[in-house]
């Protein structure tokens, strides 16, 4: 990837005053992967699924970027592996689909802190990279059953979130 985009942190907030950012062009990153599909049909299950690996590795910064990125770095958000699974079971007019998703570590910013910094009086880490983070690896399971009710029209019922965790998929303040 060449001409990357980066939000760089140019001067951070005094007190009572914004902070002020500015879109730069990091450079060059490095982008390598692998992803498998997979699926098999066993009436009356049918399981999908899918599985990779991501590399994005700053290679070359340009000449005018002030960010926090450096030549090896990891490119923020970027798991390095994500995967997906699908069961579903067909029934008469109908099928239950059991549907699991993960996402692996990542680096990104502390949010929560980051904040702390901007609006809770805070004192300041001295640069973005202090407030980067590991957030640790997600699995999400989700709940499908639907029935057909006549042609045409099914009804059905979906269950999202099964496991209950509801930080740590973007960043440490969306919850899910």
């Amino acid at each position: 990837a060449i001409n990357l985009i980066d939000q760089v942190l140019l001067q951070p907030p005094a007190q009572g005053s914004l902070p002020v950012y500015q879109y730069q062009n990091v450079g060059e990153m490095a982008n390598q992967g692998w992803e498998l599909e997979g699926t098999l049909n066993a009436r009356p299950f049918r399981f999908t699924g899918t599985f990779s690996t991501t590399s994005s590795t700053v290679e070359k910064l340009a000449g005018n970027y002030a960010g926090d990125l450096r030549v090896g770095d990891s490119n923020l958000k970027i798991p390095e592996q994500q995967a997906g699974f699908s069961v579903a079971y067909d029934f008469l007019r109908g099928s239950a689909i059991l549907d699991m998703t993960y996402i692996g570590s990542f680096v990104n910013t502390d949010w929560v802190a980051l904040y702390g910094f901007y609006f809770g009086g805070q004192q300041y880490r001295g640069s973005g990279r202090a407030y980067w983070m590991d957030y640790d690896p997600v699995t999400r399971f989700n709940l499908r059953v639907e029935q057909a009710v006549s042609n045409g029209v099914n009804a059905f019922v979906r269950v999202e979130n099964l496991s209950g965790k509801q930080l740590g998929e973007r960043d440490n303040t969306q919850i899910t």
